[in-house]
This record gives C-alpha cells, sequence and structure tokens, in this order.
C-alpha cells in the first residue's frame, strides 16, 4: 500500500482561491506543490519541479496564458499531469472546449464540497 499523497499544482489568478483549494485539498490528503497566478506561471514552476504533480487544477480563464492553452501545451508535453478545469462561468461550449485541449473532467468552482472530493477522487485517488 502507497501512502505517498498524490500531489497538486494549482493555477489560478485569484490568490484566495488558490489558498482555499490549497487548504480544501491538504485537508483531503493531497500535497499542493504548486500554487501559480497563471499558465505562464505554472509552466515556469512546472520546469524545476522534480517530480512533476500528479493533478492540476487549472482555472480556465485567467491572464498572460488562459486554461485552454495550459491545457494543450500539458496534454503535448506533460501528459502523465492530470488535468482537472475550473471555472465559475460554467457553459456546455466551455466544458467541451477544455476538455478537448486535455483536460480529464471539469468542475464548477461553486460545485458543493462532496462533488470536488467525488470528483478528485476520480481522478486522482488519495489512499485511506
Amino acid at each position: 500500500m502507497n501512502n505517498i499523497p498524490p500531489t497538486v499544482a494549482i493555477a489560478d489568478d485569484h490568490s484566495l482561491m488558490r489558498n482555499t483549494l490549497t487548504a480544501f485539498l491538504l485537508n483531503q490528503g493531497y500535497n499542493v506543490i504548486i500554487q501559480a497566478a497563471n499558465g505562464r506561471h505554472l509552466l515556469d514552476q512546472l520546469s524545476r519541479a522534480h517530480p512533476l504533480p500528479d493533478l492540476c487544477l487549472l482555472d480556465v480563464d485567467m491572464p498572460v496564458m488562459d486554461g485552454y492553452e495550459t491545457a494543450c501545451y500539458l496534454h503535448k508535453y506533460h501528459a502523465s499531469i492530470k488535468i482537472l478545469a475550473t471555472s465559475v462561468f460554467y457553459s456546455n461550449d466551455k466544458k467541451e472546449k477544455i476538455l478537448r485541449c486535455g483536460a480529464s473532467r471539469f468542475i464548477s468552482k461553486i460545485s458543493n464540497p462532496e462533488e470536488w472530493k467525488k470528483v478528485l477522487q476520480e481522478i486522482c485517488p488519495v489512499e485511506r
């Protein structure tokens, strides 16, 4: 049995969201190793990360390098990283586009904590 917690990178342009997600993920047994304010910042940190995170929580709507461009890059160059895309502004078009870019799943930021737990366990489970 492997008790090493899954590692996570968070890319979101709102520091409150990054901090809130970090606290939530730590409480769920994940290890947050990267916090980035946009896709470019995330890629800069990934270039120095060894090993790479298991999961990236990726905001779709960010300045500098948005979630779509970032997901496409991650999918092409770091395919081992699972991507959970997030946004406050949900639409089927947005969801379909980010999934085509390589995201594993999409979840609305306003989903309840139980839904977040369920989706996280489905794509990057924590062994309990």
